[in-house]
């Protein structure tokens, strides 16, 4: 069955966080939901049904300059996955800001933000870039969700530490080990292979948003009520 094409080309609230993929939006709602945080629009890269990933931000930031609502937003939060080295992930993510041509009218320019979490003016909404796990934090989303769920399930991370230590994942990089935790973890639980972009629709136990993992991220996010 071809993969339903998703094509929410508007923004209905005034702060906007755009993700790499469907299961980061996935997390950002569930998050914001559970701790009841302040309304964003949460749009991945791939809403129209394109190629998602941190490769992807300048085309969708370009492109939705275009979309009903962009012109009351206040604030867009790019939400980037820092992999194996947040400095580059960072200036990865600044070049393609900095790319972006201003528009036919030149009404609408962002601002481009020396360092992480920074929130830089542009016309008509702030632009901060949130690296996650942090800003000097070697992972990804996964690394958090881990985190949290090796707080709530002590049983299950010692059967996913004997098979990481059985396949020699300590020395993969810090995104990689964490996916495969992350999925070891789902995996013990009877969720193998399904990744986590329903895992608060059907199992909200499994990784608490109530966690303290999450502080972080939730209180960044409450800042801007």
């Amino acid at each position: 069955m071809a993969r339903p094409v998703r094509d929410d080309k508007s923004f209905t609230q005034s702060r906007a966080i755009v993700c790499e993929g469907g299961a980061d939006a996935a997390f950002f709602r569930a998050l914001i939901r559970t701790r009841n945080l302040p309304e964003f629009s949460i749009k991945p890269t791939d809403v129209a049904g394109g190629r998602g990933g941190n490769s992807t931000f300048g085309s969708f930031l370009s492109d939705c300059r275009t979309w009903d609502g962009f012109d009351k937003l206040k604030h867009i939060i790019i939400a980037v996955d820092c992999d194996d080295s947040p400095r580059e992930a960072f200036q990865n993510v600044i070049m393609q800001i900095s790319s972006i041509t201003n528009d036919i009218l030149n009404q609408y320019k962002y601002g481009i933000p020396k360092q992480p979490r920074e929130q830089v003016a542009g016309t008509p909404a702030s632009l901060t870039v949130l690296m996650i796990p942090w800003d000097d934090q070697a992972g990804a989303l996964e690394t958090v969700l881990v985190q949290a769920t090796r707080n709530s399930h002590e049983q299950t991370t010692a059967c996913v530490d004997a098979f990481s230590e059985c396949v020699g994942a300590a020395a993969w990089s810090a995104s990689l080990k964490s996916k495969f935790d992350l999925f070891g973890h789902l995996a013990a639980n009877r969720k193998p292979l399904s990744g986590f972009g329903n895992l608060w629709r059907d199992d909200p136990g499994l990784v608490p948003l109530t966690d303290p993992a999450f502080d972080q991220i939730s209180d960044f996010l409450k800042s801007f009520a």
